[in-house]
């Protein structure tokens, strides 16, 4: 257990912040007191708030987290809006996380983020114009999904989409003229500048 306990403080550590979803519950009691250890301020907990949620959970919330040291923050977790969790189905919960998990991600991108990444697709004249452009960038990487923070840009009928007959691809607009840019975190600035000196003729 104290293994598990160190790999966990190990992990938050190389983390620059984190938002737990604390519940009061002792999972996210764990979790929230060892975040705090591990990070100081930069460790916040976050309790969802609805009609579904009892005002004595809420405050026993609050009250670890005082304890605890640690700031707390109310999110309304917007559940009672999607119409699936109002059937009350079985799998209630799971709509009821979803809600509350997005509303989450949304609260910790504005507060660490400058704005939200983007997908951009959009057409050249060409292929020519294609290959140019794929070929003369230099800010923006020219890859698939790498799945980290920087600039891609791909060429679908070439890459993600390259094995699919081209009557097939065409019907769903995928031609060759499409290019697709993934939106990181470089300064707009940088990313206009290269997109314009790649396309220079």
């Amino acid at each position: 257990m104290e293994s598990k306990a160190r790999q966990l403080e190990a992990l938050l550590k190389d983390m620059a912040g984190v938002l737990v979803a604390f519940s009061g519950g002792v999972d996210s009691s764990v979790l929230l007191a060892t975040a705090h250890e591990a990070l100081g301020e930069r460790a916040v907990a976050a309790t969802g708030m609805s009609a579904s949620f009892p005002a004595h959970d809420l405050e026993f919330a609050r009250t670890i987290s005082a304890k605890l040291g640690v700031r707390w923050i109310i999110v309304d977790s917007g559940e009672l809006e999607d119409q699936r969790y109002k059937e009350n189905p079985p799998n209630r919960c799971y709509f009821c996380k979803k809600s509350l998990f997005s509303r989450l991600i949304e609260r910790a991108l504005q507060k660490q983020s400058a704005g939200f990444v983007a997908m951009l697709s959009f057409r050249v004249p060409d292929s020519s114009w294609a290959e140019r452009i794929i070929n003369r960038v230099r800010v923006i990487t020219f890859a698939e999904s790498l799945g980290g923070v920087e600039s891609l840009i791909t060429y679908p009928v070439r890459q993600t989409h390259g094995d699919i007959p081209v009557e097939i691809r065409e019907k769903f607009g995928v031609t060759d003229d499409l290019l697709r840019l993934s939106v990181g975190i470089e300064h707009v600035s940088d990313l206009i500048g290269d997109l314009e000196q790649a396309m220079e003729t």
